[in-house]
């Protein structure tokens, strides 16, 4: 109504410049109308427009339904409804959920197809990011019509990701056999029902001259084969243009030479990200050693992960190889967490993989593993530009003290911290083994028992904990931090459960404040 009234005026104003001959009130009288507009409404389009931008969720999976945005925020006016219509780049993401629930198939599907077509519609021709996430059992058939639809753009793909069996891989292999221009991530994660089956192939998703884009490859439940390596005229080595690469497999019992393995997927020297996960740690793997022939440089990579590889001949061969300059984050992740004794082994390779480097981290991550304190102090020494720290070891008695220890120093009684751009320190420990730091407080504030999973016969729930430090009787004034500690674990053998917490600390404190006795 606004709108149409400075409208109107506009219009008065201009009989008033054609026929009373006198343009300055008229003039005075449409901005005099502008200004009793909300200011909202006199903001420019292309604001408007970085604002629903910004408004829009990133991660695919948050916008399932015809219900989310962007389509909420046409909803509000005419105006803003004919904007999200005008703006292709608010509609490149799509995420298409298949429940598992009995319903209407059918009429289900007939929805999906519809929203499908709105996004591929006001995308206009820009590369378009689709998310196919399958929960339960859904039917072939009602299957087979979305993704044939779907295909019918695939020229149009930017990325891909694949959530649920590998029925969906055989849904869409046949697309994959075709040239995909836009193509720059591929993401799997698919179960292990039909891991014989012909069509698991991975080399055959990622021929260069058909994905001449691609950036970024996540594969989860089969692993890759080592054609592109062993046989280099069967197809070029498509991972040498690859800058992100994660690997998570279950490893195969037999027949493992004829695999990729973690070792062999380092020669791909563009990486910057590195993620390798094994999820059985009693493979055939465990027990091979690849010794590397020389250092193996990884000149451009930034960031390391490796989760779930125990104490093994393939584990230190893997480490003892790597020259990685340019390393800044390392996160590992779970190692040897269902074998305790094994915990101290690593230590020793990843300090000296940072001295061999000549590399300075700025993020380390160590969750689930226990260092011998020597190694984590020399680490931590070798890491002056650290900026960010998380541990957590469940096992380890008072380990915040320990940490706290590890990462300060004293010089004539004061208490100095040992890595001075320290910004984000996250600590893990057992409420039941936590040490009693002068100034700390807890208090539950809500516990769950949803999001449950068992793992080795353990519950882990969610909870919410509530930490204040007051630094008050510091001699810092009247600065008190709250930080959000979360995390419950329940032993569900015995029923006696205990708290496994991580402590976020702001930027704004410091180690230093913490009284160490």
């Amino acid at each position: 109504m606004r709108q149409a009234s400075l409208t109107h005026r506009e219009v008065e104003g201009q009989n008033d410049w054609s026929f009373n001959g006198e343009p300055m009130d008229s003039i005075a009288r449409i901005l005099e109308a502008n200004l009793a507009l909300p200011a909202a409404s006199r903001v420019p389009l292309e604001v408007i427009t970085k604002v629903f931008q910004h408004c829009i969720p990133h991660d695919t999976v948050c916008r399932s339904s015809a219900c989310e945005a962007p389509l909420l925020l046409g909803h509000v006016c005419s105006a803003w409804r004919a904007l999200l219509h005008a703006t292709p780049s608010l509609w490149t993401s799509l995420c298409i959920h298949l429940p598992g629930s009995p319903i209407w198939w059918e009429d289900f599907v007939d929805e999906v197809l519809a929203i499908m077509d709105m996004w591929i519609r006001y995308s206009s021709s820009l590369p378009v990011s689709i998310s196919f996430i399958q929960t339960g059992n859904f039917p072939p058939n009602q299957l087979s019509r979305i993704v044939d639809s779907l295909c019918l753009h695939a020229h149009r793909w930017g990325s891909i990701k694949l959530r649920g069996s590998n029925i969906i891989l055989k849904e869409f292999w046949p697309v994959f056999r075709q040239r995909l221009v836009c193509l720059e991530s591929l993401d799997f994660e698919l179960d292990l029902d039909f891991l014989g089956k012909s069509f698991v192939n991975v080399d055959a998703l990622i021929v260069p001259d058909r994905v001449p884009r691609l950036r970024s490859l996540t594969t989860s439940g089969f692993p890759p084969t080592i054609k592109s390596f062993d046989n280099p005229t069967f197809h070029p080595n498509i991972y040498s243009q690859l800058e992100a690469l994660s690997v998570a497999w279950e490893s195969p019992a037999t027949n493992t030479s004829h695999y990729l393995t973690p070792y062999q997927v380092i020669h791909a020297q563009n990486l910057v990200i590195l993620s390798i996960s094994l999820n059985d740690i009693g493979s055939p793997w465990s027990h091979r050693r690849y010794a590397p022939q020389g250092p193996v440089v990884l000149p451009h990579l930034a960031t390391l992960r490796l989760r779930r590889t125990h104490p093994s001949p393939m584990a230190a061969g893997f480490v003892d190889g790597l020259f990685l300059p340019q390393l800044q984050c390392l996160h590992l992740d779970s190692f040897a967490i269902f074998r305790p004794e094994l915990r101290l082994w690593h230590g020793s390779l990843f300090k000296n993989l940072l001295i061999r480097s000549k590399c300075s981290l700025q993020a380390l991550t160590i969750w689930q593993l226990s260092f011998a304190e020597e190694d984590l102090h020399d680490i931590l020494l070798l890491s002056p530009d650290l900026k960010e720290f998380s541990f957590f070891d469940p096992y380890a008695e008072a380990a915040c003290r320990e940490i706290m220890r590890r990462l300060t120093i004293y010089v004539g009684g004061a208490v100095l911290s040992m890595v001075q751009g320290l910004e984000t320190l996250r600590l893990g420990f057992s409420l039941t083994q936590s040490p009693s730091l002068e100034g700390l407080e807890t208090m539950i504030e809500s516990r769950t028992s949803g999001h449950c999973s068992e793992t080795e016969e353990r519950t882990y729930s969610l909870c919410r904990v509530r930490v204040q430090i007051d630094l008050a009787s510091h001699g810092h004034g009247d600065r008190v931090h709250e930080v959000q500690v979360f995390k419950a674990r329940v032993d569900a053998m015995s029923h006696s459960g205990h708290l496994d917490t991580r402590v976020d600390i702001s930027s704004a404190y410091r180690p230093e404040y913490l009284s160490m006795p």
